[in-house]
């Protein structure tokens, strides 16, 4: 399996001379909220930096206001509530789309987020559901029927109300099992991500350091996968070439920076380090 993450990394290299933008992908980020407003911008320029096309964030004034100025590469959408989403954007053009970072856990967002996914669903988009919106939706686990959910350990245990530890010394069986269960794709995030697939495909990463277990990490994570969601037809080659590649480059920034030092942006910016050398 690292073979083909390998291999399909390398071909994102390969693109036409005469294409366009067009041809990578929209993706879409529904993140953030007026105390939460560094996710949204990791998720979205963690997006960009995989080789989206265009990348669309919605979300609240506040969130929009900041990070314009952080990501300025980005399409945005100014909304005062989830449920206008589906109304503003054109859902048609969306290939991928990344919801549940720092939305918040109220009855409206809730609303929102379950109007955005029927929206969603009815125009076939790849969908990775992670943080707020995992915590949203217990209880309406059949609504990640298709999508890919990114839980960590935290969030797997309020899933499946199972202790930590116990998750921790089952980690590839309970993924696989709820992967099957639910008919999701899951990536158990932590040290040897795993990503199990509903038809039983089971990839555990080799890549990744203590370093990134800091803030923001998973929001980048978010954006690596939106991002491969609309370049890499086979969903669990991609899911499994996203994680690979957030934790190499999560590697490669450990080395400059340090473990003790490490930051979600510096594994953003690696990105390009850890592409570039597999292309040569």
């Amino acid at each position: 399996m690292k073979k083909k993450v390998l291999e399909t990394l390398v071909q994102l290299n390969q693109r036409s001379s005469d294409s366009h933008k067009g041809d990578y992908g929209t993706g879409l980020i529904v993140s953030g909220s007026y105390n939460a407003r560094g996710c949204a911008a990791l998720s979205t320029y963690a997006a960009i930096r995989s080789g989206l096309g265009k990348v669309i964030l919605a979300s609240y004034p506040e969130v929009v206001s900041t990070c314009s100025v952080l990501v300025p590469e980005a399409i945005f959408e100014v909304v005062n509530a989830l449920k206008e989403v589906p109304d503003n954007i054109d859902f048609s053009k969306i290939t991928s789309l990344g919801i549940g970072p720092g939305i918040g856990l109220d009855w409206q967002t809730k609303e929102g987020l379950e109007y955005i996914l029927s929206v969603s669903d009815s125009h076939r988009i790849p969908v990775v559901i992670d943080a707020d919106a995992l915590r949203l939706l217990k209880g309406q686990e059949f609504l990640f029927n298709g999508k890919v959910i990114t839980p960590h350990l935290g969030e797997f245990s309020y899933l499946l109300n199972l202790p930590i530890p116990e998750i921790k010394a089952n980690r590839e069986e309970l993924a696989l099992k709820y992967a099957k269960e639910h008919s999701t794709w899951v990536v158990l995030k932590g040290k040897d991500t795993v990503v199990a697939g509903p038809e039983g495909d089971i990839f555990v990463n080799s890549t990744g350091n203590p370093g990134m277990a800091t803030a923001g990490s998973g929001d980048v994570l978010l954006g690596v996968v939106t991002a491969f969601l609309s370049l890499i037809k086979d969903r669990f080659l991609a899911l499994s070439s996203a994680v690979y590649l957030h934790g190499l480059a999560g590697d490669i920034a450990a080395k400059e920076k340090t473990v003790v030092s490490l930051v979600a942006r510096d594994i953003i910016e690696a990105i390009p380090v850890v592409l570039r050398s597999l292309f040569n």
